[in-house]
Parts: structure tokens; sequence; C-alpha cells
């Protein structure tokens, strides 16, 4: 199961996460595995919309017209 160009880096986490989750349970191992990818992918997508509030708060206090 491969992502096809996803939208967004939090669609394409997402992605992975399902198709390594998927991956690990036909291995015969899908706890362990599981459990650290879908922690990366939460990981990841909480930096990711932390990024994303930052970047909306600077934008909010740099004037857009540069005076």
């Amino acid at each position: 199961m491969a992502c096809a160009r996803p939208r967004s880096f939090l669609l394409h986490a997402r992605c992975l996460c399902l198709s390594e989750c998927s991956h690990a349970i036909l291995s015969g191992n899908p706890l362990a595995q599981c459990r650290v990818i879908t922690g990366l992918a939460a990981l990841l997508s909480g930096i990711a919309l932390f990024y994303r509030a930052i970047v909306l708060l600077v934008e909010e206090k740099v004037p857009r017209g540069g005076g």
C-alpha cells in the first residue's frame, strides 16, 4: 500500500503508518512495530501542528505591506 502523492505531510504520515502497520501484522509482529509507528506518526503530526501555529502567529505579528 503505497502513498500516492499525499496532499499534506499529515496525510503522508498517516498513510505510512497504515501501510507499515499492515506490513507488521502480515509479518506476525503487529504490537511492537505498530505502537512505535503510530507513536512516531502522532509525534510528527504534533510537531507539524505546532509549527503551523508558530507560522500563523508570526504572520499575524509581521505586517504584510512592508510599510
